[in-house]
């Protein structure tokens, strides 16, 4: 066979090129051949050869080279197939053989039977199941809840409670035909006289925002109603009962009534009501209803005791007709409830019931109307996520009365972010207000009316005067005058300035700085003093005097001393400690030393003292700072007081502030040349001076 070479990297016996055989029964390409031993060292992306040790065609990738046997690629192809979520359908990667195996679930339902709540069913073709209104669903688990309805004149509505005369509707009322969202009804029911019976109570979040009751609407303290973020300010103006009955006389006067008459008699406030008669005589009920009668109020109610009692059993037969009318045949119970039992619907015992365990996220129809009498008649609509993440809307109820006393409108959220949880209400897609943390906040544009009256919307003037008569009241050190004309507002306070106070008057103001100037001037501030006895003092561990002694004046006739005794021999120490007051400026600090002696002679005394101040959490252990030397010479008799001269100025070690405590170090100075009194110095007590910066201790 003929060998022309396409591409060969070297000539003569070199066989690691791509060559193609253009005759012959084996034409083809010769692939290049190497063992992973002799792999290319540097080889290009996109290389391709034949690796022998592998028995594989390999390439290289631009990283690492990747073998293609049939093994690998099964391999790759399986794991596309594996650890996938399928509907429907089973998927299986078969190493062994290299297969997958494809299987698609069969469907086996037969039959759909409607259960506990719902309605219809069947058991061929499409099958429909409705939500049955005259049942009660207690729970619904899922996402979101919707009603929508176009065959009932587009009038939706969902009520919560006991029943019809007990209970909480929101209902969608439209324009008849055109089944337009014209205007939406909140509304309470109940058969109770109880006053205010029925209220709506709006929560935010666990905290009661706004209250709707029998006498309007009640935001709750310290709640605010704003315009597009801003605060607004009502005021409650009281009407007389006659302005009321005018006004809801006017309400009745040339309305358009059908089949009423009303007419308002000004004179004794009332408003007369006349009904036009109907022309039915009676209503007789028929197959399957009980009630009826010839006056009055009548009342037609479904009576299923008129109807044959059916206990449908497993094997029970019921009859069917093909969707196409071909035949008629028939099934069992247990395949009508096998049939419809699907998703959100349960089967057991050939009964179908709603499965509260899975999500329930539209219901299209009617009205959804939830009574419940067996809940102590408190009625619950919760939407959300779970209970700490949720919408509730609550009818509760009188405990065994059982009637609606309160709607409560409440959200929850286990967060602790700011306004999470607030509530919208939009009309026609368009936002109006929001209820939050702060309380109602209108949207921008919009308006707060009672009685189609804007109460926000108000122009400029009309804000000043209402303003300006709000400033009508008793003023207290204060006059205010509103100018109409200039719609200025003028206030004047009567004011005395006097350091003096001397006016002693009870209808002015100070001002600040007389009061600050009348404060000084009877203030501490300045240079004040601290009296610490010897009693309140002890000798040092190390060096310490004499301790505490009782020292007779003589004679039983003056006073009896308590002294610290200092000897002539060597310096002794006693110590003291002062929990400065706040008003101290932190500065320096003088002293003068009370002592006596039983000498007579007229050698001197010299006294030393130091300090350092310690803050919290400062150690104990720290150096006093330099000493102050006082002396006191020319004594002349025996227990006399003596009093040395003040002190040069004392520097605190540490960093002196308010609050903190002073220690101070107390000592015989007899190295000093003034000391030279033989006998014991007996100190009866210190008095400190310091500076005074403000007028109260904090």
């Amino acid at each position: 066979m003929a060998e022309r070479p396409i591409h060969v990297t070297s000539t003569g016996s070199d066989t690691d090129g791509l060559r193609e055989f253009p005759d012959g029964s084996n034409s083809g390409l010769l692939i290049p051949t190497h063992t992973t031993a002799q792999r290319n060292s540097s080889p290009s992306t996109g290389e391709i050869a034949y690796n022998s040790t592998l028995a594989a065609l390999e390439f290289y990738n631009g990283s690492a080279w990747v073998d293609l046997n049939v093994e690998s690629i099964q391999d790759i192809v399986g794991a596309m197939f594996t650890s996938n979520t399928e509907t429907n359908i089973t998927v299986t990667y078969e190493d062994g053989d290299g297969t997958i195996d494809l299987v698609a679930l069969a469907g086996d339902i037969t039959s759909v039977v409607a259960g506990t709540g719902l309605s219809g069913g069947g058991t061929s073709g499409d099958v429909t199941i409705n939500v049955d209104a005259s049942q009660a669903i207690t729970a619904l688990t899922g996402g979101d809840l919707t009603l929508f309805d176009d065959a009932n004149n587009a009038d939706v509505s969902l009520a919560l409670g006991t029943s019809a005369t007990e209970s909480l509707t929101i209902q969608v009322l439209n324009g008849g035909s055109n089944k337009t969202a014209e205007e939406i009804h909140f509304s309470t029911a109940t058969a109770s006289a109880t006053a205010n019976h029925g209220k709506m109570v709006f929560d935010i979040d666990g905290s009661d925002i706004l209250t709707i009751d029998d006498g309007g609407i009640d935001i709750a303290s310290g709640k605010t109603i704003a315009i597009n973020g801003s605060d607004i300010a009502i005021t409650d103006t009281q009407l007389t009962t006659e302005e009321v009955q005018d006004i809801v006389g006017t309400m009745f006067t040339s309305n358009t009534e059908t089949n009423i008459t009303a007419t308002y008699q000004d004179g004794d406030g009332t408003v007369d009501l006349v009904a036009l008669a109907g022309d039915i005589t009676s209503v007789v009920a028929g197959v399957g209803l009980s009630g009826g009668g010839t006056t009055g109020d009548v009342t037609l109610t479904l009576d299923l005791s008129e109807l044959s009692a059916v206990t449908p059993i497993d094997g029970d037969s019921f009859a069917t007709l093909d969707s196409d009318g071909a035949a008629e045949q028939r099934t069992t119970t247990t395949a009508l409830a096998t049939l419809f039992a699907g998703t959100g619907i349960t089967a057991s015992s050939s009964v179908i019931g709603v499965d509260a365990s899975q999500a329930i996220t539209a219901l299209t129809g009617g009205d959804l109307t939830i009574f419940d009498d067996a809940n102590n008649a408190d009625v619950s609509l919760k939407l959300g996520t779970s209970a700490t993440e949720a919408l509730s809307i609550e009818v509760l109820n009188g405990g065994s009365n059982k009637t609606a006393e309160e709607v409560k409108i409440k959200t929850s959220t286990a967060s602790g972010t700011a306004n999470h949880g607030k509530i919208s209400v939009y009309i026609d897609d368009t936002e109006i207000l929001d209820i939050d943390d702060g309380g109602i906040d209108l949207a921008a544009g919009m308006t707060f009316a009672i009685d189609g009256t804007d109460i926000v919307s108000m122009t400029e003037e009309a804000v000043e005067d209402f303003v300006g008569g709000m400033l009508g009241g008793t003023e207290t050190f204060i006059s205010v005058t509103y100018q109409d004309s200039t719609n200025d507002i003028d206030f004047v306070v009567p004011v005395n300035d006097e350091d003096d106070m001397s006016s002693d008057s009870a209808a002015h103001l100070a001002t600040q700085q007389s009061i600050k100037a009348y404060v000084d001037s009877k203030s501490p501030i300045g240079k004040q003093s601290m009296w610490i006895p010897s009693t309140g003092m002890y000798p040092t561990a190390t060096n310490g005097c004499a301790d505490l002694a009782s020292l007779d004046s003589g004679g039983n006739t003056g006073p009896d001393l308590k002294t610290l005794d200092f000897d002539d021999a060597a310096d002794e120490f006693a110590q003291f400690s002062v929990a400065m007051p706040s008003y101290w400026n932190e500065g320096t600090l003088t002293f003068k030393v009370y002592w006596t002696s039983e000498a007579t002679d007229t050698d001197g005394c010299a006294w030393g003292l130091n300090a350092v101040a310690l803050a919290d959490s400062d150690s104990i252990n720290t150096a006093f700072g330099t000493a102050i030397v006082v002396t006191d010479d020319a004594i002349s008799a025996a227990k006399d007081l003596y009093i040395t001269a003040e002190s040069e100025a004392v520097t605190v070690a540490g960093s002196p502030a308010a609050g903190e405590l002073c220690y101070f170090n107390i000592f015989r100075d007899v190295s000093d040349s003034n000391d030279d009194m033989a006998e014991d110095a007996k100190l009866i007590g210190v008095k400190i001076f310091y500076t005074v910066d403000d007028v109260h201790e904090a």
